[in-house]
């Protein structure tokens, strides 16, 4: 479902296993927490690849966040993209569990919930979270 969603936003649109997502001319800003760094650069070559992008478009901004950081660093680290992406309308954040210390605590999970949807009203954008 993710790489569908990625592969319609950078085709423009273009229907992607029934999803279909146009930036509008806005930007894509696309954090994955989990992958190793071979494979990360794996998934967005392949992604960038099925959308028909031989180079990075200038609208699609992507960041590996699995180094040895905490949940806070995380958060901070995706505020600054956030904040720095020119044109943003769509943010995909794979790995959620990652932004928390103990994804088994329900109240820092919901925390964490609360905390994407104040930015995703905060800068009008849809944050997509896996």
């Amino acid at each position: 479902m993710v790489t569908a969603t990625v592969i319609s936003a950078l085709a423009g649109g273009r229907r992607e296993l029934n999803f279909s997502v146009d930036l509008q001319g806005g930007s894509l800003l696309d954090i994955d927490t989990e992958q190793d760094d071979p494979s990360y650069k794996k998934t967005r070559r392949m992604r960038l690849s099925l959308a028909g992008w031989k180079v990075t478009p200038p609208n699609y901004y992507s960041y590996n966040l699995r180094d040895k950081i905490t949940a806070r660093e995380r958060w901070e680290k995706i505020e600054q993209y956030i904040r720095a992406t020119p044109k943003l309308r769509m943010v995909v954040l794979d790995g959620a569990m990652d932004l928390v210390d103990n994804p088994n605590d329900l109240l820092e999970s919901a925390m964490m919930t609360r905390r994407l949807m104040a930015l995703a009203k905060r800068y009008d954008i849809l944050i997509l979270v896996v």
